[in-house]
């Protein structure tokens, strides 16, 4: 677990310049390629981060990024070809929110997640460019809301970005591959509630401006070690099972 700082421009701060949380995922990517993984595609599930184009387009080789979107996103199709040469972008392509209120063009994935099946209703729309950022074709994938149980579920809308292969612009992974991902990014939150209400992260109050810092990835750290203990222990898939949801 990497836990970088991303001070702001107000805050106080000693040796650690400021930085935004999307210039620390940047640093986070290329310490994990430092790591020799240089030749190993990484999948970087983000979320709320598609609105920074830097992000985009410094995106390292071999780096498959698969965020959340905003629903009013403004997209636009490839330019066509023999209009306009010099053109960056073709006609606009249906927002997010535009897209699942569609009828058509839907189709089932059935995947197993956490030892239950999960039937998910996606569209890929693409591949398409955002505002900003002519030179990253994307694919715009959502997911269908549905009510079960009571439940109601909330439609989701996904940006990754498209890579070039013999059948011109396809998706980095398979589909189910990406929705899986997509479902797992909530061990995240697991893990920040578990390192919040049981480790205590944010609670301390060190007095030396370098103890804020230090306070909070030492915590993140010791969660890891106990984390990668449990795993050695008992396995990825026959850990102790919690009580509840979370």
């Amino acid at each position: 677990m990497l836990f970088l700082p991303a001070f702001t421009p107000p805050s106080t701060r000693k040796k650690h310049p400021v930085r935004s949380e999307v210039r620390a995922a940047q640093v986070a990517l290329r310490v994990l390629q430092a790591l020799g993984r240089g030749g190993q595609r990484i999948l970087f599930v983000g979320h709320g981060l598609d609105n920074h184009q830097d992000l985009w387009k410094r995106l390292p080789q071999g780096v498959i990024l698969w965020v959340r979107s905003a629903k009013n996103r403004v997209l636009f199709f490839l330019p066509e070809k023999g209009v306009r040469p010099n053109r960056k972008s073709g006609r606009p392509a249906p927002r997010p929110a535009q897209v699942w209120r569609e009828r058509k063009g839907w189709r089932p994935v059935r995947m197993t997640v956490r030892g239950r099946r999960r039937h998910l209703p996606p569209k890929v729309v693409g591949p398409v460019l955002r505002r900003g950022v002519p030179d990253r074709p994307l694919f715009l994938i959502v997911v269908r809301g549905k009510a079960r149980g009571g439940v109601r579920r909330g439609p989701l809308p996904f940006l990754v970005n498209a890579v070039w292969g013999e059948a011109g612009w396809t998706l980095p992974l398979p589909l189910e591959t990406l929705l899986f991902w997509a479902w797992q990014r909530w061990e995240i939150e697991v893990a920040h509630r578990e390192m919040k209400s049981v480790f205590g992260l944010g609670e301390k109050q060190p007095w030396p401006r370098e103890g804020a810092m230090l306070g909070v990835q030492g915590v993140a750290w010791a969660y890891g070690v106990l984390v990668l203990v449990g795993c050695r222990a008992w396995g990825i898939r026959d850990g102790l099972r919690p009580p509840t949801r979370w």
